[in-house]
């Protein structure tokens, strides 16, 4: 949001988020600068956000036209500590989310290091329920060297990918716990 102060006042705002809840006074900005707020809403619903502003002396505009935003339930995809081992890596794909996750599309790339077979797998996964996982593995992985191991999901309500790095020693693959 922006608003111009008439006498060049700094401006404190305040977000209604059509939620029963507002944020609380932000600012004081400049007369003219563009202001960014953040908010969730916790259900699924219809809201109607609205902005005020009050100069730092006090005057204050009414609420602004409200901005009508539609929060709908999705799926959510999280993936989940990548692992080595003999051969292959594998991870779970999670949907932390409200509603079923369908067709999922998947990819294990390894970059770097000197890879002979298995640099990029690639899958769909038909369906993951709300607050579930699916395991995924790799192809057969032989090579040698420091390698990133990067998973990717992708649905279009929802991305999530996951960078570990790692060696490769001939057939077996050590990833590093945690991410980049």
């Amino acid at each position: 949001s922006s608003t111009i102060d008439p006498e060049g006042d700094q401006i404190l705002y305040l977000f209604d988020w059509g939620d029963n809840t507002t944020s609380e006074w932000l600012g004081p900005y400049d007369s003219g600068a563009t202001v960014n707020a953040v908010h969730a809403w916790n259900d699924v619903g219809d809201y109607e956000i609205k902005v005020k502003a009050k100069d730092i002396n006090g005057s204050a505009s009414g609420w602004s036209d409200p901005l009508s935003i539609t929060i709908i339930q999705a799926p959510l995809l999280d993936i989940f500590i990548i692992r080595g081992g003999f051969f292959k890596v594998n991870t779970v794909i999670n949907n932390v989310g409200a509603v079923e996750a369908t067709n999922v599309n998947w990819e294990i790339t390894l970059e770097g290091g000197t890879i002979f077979r298995g640099r990029t797998t690639t899958g769909t996964i038909t369906s993951i329920p709300p607050q579930d996982g699916v395991q995924i593995f790799s192809d057969l992985i032989l090579g040698l060297g420091e390698v990133r191991v990067k998973v990717t999901a992708e649905i279009p309500e929802s991305v999530d990918s996951r960078d570990q790095g790692g060696k490769v020693f001939l057939f077996f693959i050590k990833v590093t716990p945690g991410g980049i």
